[in-house]
């Protein structure tokens, strides 16, 4: 609960950083502080299948941004976001390698690990590239995105090679 302010701050509130999410910015610290109470530490305790870590820099200890990930039954879908700011440094990508390389090494998951991902949201595609997702298929007309407007839109479904 003590990054709710920062995440805020830092990315949830921003309207370009949500602009390729299936939620519209956060309009309040409450808001982020319920997300996060719905993500957050207890998840990983009751192993209810919905995890997130924070991104935080280590210069300052902000939180900058985070990564989701949802696990059921032998499938694993993983998300991540970033405050603006860091946009082009490195900074998905690092957190993403260490995630992945913990999911691969110290996790007892061994089932698929998929994302999905707006067709124009290259960026993202980038990062995901670099951590070693691969293009499986296009869902046609399958996701909707508020800033984008009220007609669903093409994603790509990415699956991990390990």
């Amino acid at each position: 609960m003590e990054d709710a302010k920062d995440l805020f701050l830092n990315y949830t509130s921003d309207i370009e950083a949500s602009e390729f999410l299936q939620r519209e910015p956060h309009k309040s610290v409450e808001q982020t502080e319920n997300f996060i109470r719905e993500w957050g530490h207890e998840n990983w305790l009751s192993q209810n299948g919905r995890y997130a870590w924070s991104l935080t820099t280590c210069d300052a200890g902000k939180v900058v941004g985070i990564f989701l990930i949802v696990v059921k039954e032998n499938r694993l879908e993983l998300h991540f976001g970033l405050a603006r700011e860091k946009w082009g440094k490195g900074y998905a990508t690092e957190a993403g390698l260490l995630i992945m390389a913990w999911l691969n090494k110290q996790s007892e998951f061994s089932g698929e690990v998929f994302t999905i991902c707006d067709v124009e949201n290259l960026a993202s595609l980038k990062v995901l590239s670099k951590l070693g997702f691969r293009k499986k298929k296009i869902l046609n007309e399958y996701i909707f995105l508020p800033a984008k407007g009220d007609k669903k839109r093409d994603c790509l479904l990415l699956v991990w090679q390990k």
